[in-house]
């Protein structure tokens, strides 16, 4: 199973593929762990066009399976609705199922849940002992971890 992992920052996303199941398997990190909205169009809606085609053809080369996305809460900015929007969009037009994860949900997987299931940490289970960097796609990592089957 290969999964893609995203949290949406303000007007960027930091994405990350887990690949096998929920007990064991490898973090493949992204070219760019972070990509922001781009900015160069006249016109919002061509930037957030072109964020989407990259998103598209990010998942169609890395060979993604399945998407998941943190949640955006009540009080999210408005370019994190429409970028979710547009992940969810191109996930559609990719024939990918996506999830939305709360991030309630994110927050028990770090702190019990990952642990009780495995039985041991992310990092092990997936990074060979080592730390996951940069340190700030750790809930993404937990969020494609979610998507994993048994």
């Amino acid at each position: 199973m290969r999964a893609l992992g995203i949290e949406v920052t303000g007007s960027s996303i930091h994405w990350i593929i887990l690949d096998g199941s929920q007990k064991s398997g490898s973090i493949e990190l992204l070219d760019n762990s972070t990509y922001a909205l781009p900015v160069a169009y006249a016109e919002p809606i061509e930037n957030l066009l072109a964020m989407k085609k990259v998103i598209q053809d990010t998942v169609v080369s890395k060979k993604t399976e399945k998407i998941g996305i943190i949640k955006a809460d009540k009080s999210a900015s408005v370019n994190r609705i429409k970028i979710e929007c547009i992940i969810e969009q191109a996930a559609y037009e990719c024939k990918l199922p996506l999830k939305l994860i709360a991030p309630q949900t994110i927050a028990a997987i770090q702190k019990r849940i990952f642990l009780k299931k495995v039985g041991s940490t992310i990092e092990i289970a997936f990074n060979g002992g080592k730390p996951i960097e940069p340190k700030y796609l750790l809930k993404a990592v937990f969020c494609a971890w979610n998507l994993m089957d048994d």
